[in-house]
C-alpha cells in the first residue's frame, strides 16, 4: 500500500505517452519495483500501474470490489462503473466465487491476469513489470511477451520490465542499464 500515492494527473509538465507504446528492459538487479514506480511517478506526475506477484490492491476487499474501487478512482465521472467492471472481467470467464475472493487467495497466474485487466480498465499509460516474468517457463513467458508486444504496438502503453544484467530480452525496444535512462527515453518519445 505504500506505493499508492496521490500524483496529480493534471500537472503541466506531465510526460505523456507517445502515440505508440514501447517495451523497456531495466537491467539493474539492485532496483526494486517501488523505486521504479516512484521514479516513473516523479517523472510523469502520474502513478504507473504494476504487474507483480504481490498485487497492489486493498487486501481486505474482494477482486470485484477492488475492480470497482480502482475503476471509480480512474474514471470518477463515469456513471456506470458496474458495467465497466463487468465488461472488463466477463472475457475472463470467472466464477462468482472467484470474483468474491481476495487477490491474495488466487493462484499467482490468475492474479497477474486480473492485474493486467485492472490496469487496462484504469487506462494506465505506464506499467512496471516485476521480475516474476523471468521465473516463468519459456512458453508462459512467451505468451506474456506476445501480449506486451501487441499492447505496445496498438496503444501508447509504456511497459518497463525489471530484469538484471543477465536478462536477455529480444522483445524489448531498448535495454537500459540504469533507472535514470528512463528520463531520456520518455523525453525522446514526446
Amino acid at each position: 500500500m505504500t506505493m499508492l500515492r496521490n500524483y496529480s494527473t493534471h500537472h503541466s509538465s506531465r510526460i505523456r505517452p507517445p502515440h505508440t507504446g514501447g517495451i523497456y528492459l531495466l537491467k539493474d538487479a539492485a532496483l526494486s519495483i517501488e523505486q521504479t514506480v516512484n521514479y516513473v511517478a516523479s517523472l510523469t506526475h502520474h502513478f504507473p500501474g504494476t504487474l507483480q506477484k504481490n498485487a497492489v490492491v486493498v487486501p481486505y476487499l474482494t477482486v470485484r470490489e477492488n475492480f470497482y474501487l480502482f475503476a471509480s478512482k480512474a474514471h470518477p465521472k463515469h456513471r456506470k462503473i458496474d458495467l465497466m467492471v463487468e465488461d472488463a472481467v466477463t472475457p475472463l470467464d470467472l466464477s462468482e466465487d472467484t470474483l468474491d475472493q481476495s487477490f491474495d487467495s488466487l493462484p499467482p497466474a490468475l492474479s497477474l491476469r486480473l492485474q493486467w485487466v485492472l490496469n487496462q480498465l484504469c487506462d494506465r499509460d505506464f506499467l512496471v513489470i516485476d521480475r516474476w516474468l523471468w521465473e516463468l517457463p519459456k512458453e508462459e513467458r512467451q505468451d506474456w511477451v506476445q501480449l506486451f508486444r501487441t499492447s505496445a504496438k496498438e496503444t501508447p502503453l509504456i511497459l518497463i520490465v525489471l530484469g538484471d544484467e543477465s536478462a536477455a530480452a529480444p522483445f524489448a525496444d531498448k535495454e537500459l542499464d540504469a533507472l535514470e535512462e528512463l528520463s531520456t527515453v520518455f523525453n525522446q518519445k514526446n
